[in-house]
């Protein structure tokens, strides 16, 4: 196992063919007084409080995607991956959960 000084979230499996959807809260200052929150369908599954990213380093880019990290060097059972993405939202600091969240359907 790979030590790090950094928290990692496990968010549990996600169930294939069904639309998720995620909703993240962060910020990012210095030094400690951080913010990291993240629903899944609504519901929070995340809440860090405190720091979340290097001291003095530039701020974050955000990927989305599927990670592999050897995808050249092993074999693997499968040689694509797909992931769909739709509605997504970017907000700043005056955008709230019920803006950023897809509108629920009866």
């Amino acid at each position: 196992m790979m030590d790090s000084k950094w928290a990692n979230f496990n968010l549990g499996p996600i169930p294939k063919d069904q639309w998720q959807e995620f909703v993240f809260h962060i910020i990012h200052p210095e030094p400690n007084d951080g913010k990291v929150e993240v629903w899944q369908n609504g519901r929070q599954v995340v809440r860090h409080l405190g720091q979340n990213m290097e001291m003095g380093s530039k701020l974050f880019k955000w990927k989305k995607g599927i990670f592999k990290f050897t995808w050249d060097d092993t074999a693997t059972r499968g040689d694509k991956r797909i992931i769909y993405f739709d509605n997504v939202k970017l907000g700043n600091e005056f955008e709230n959960f019920e803006i950023m969240s897809s509108p629920k359907s009866d």
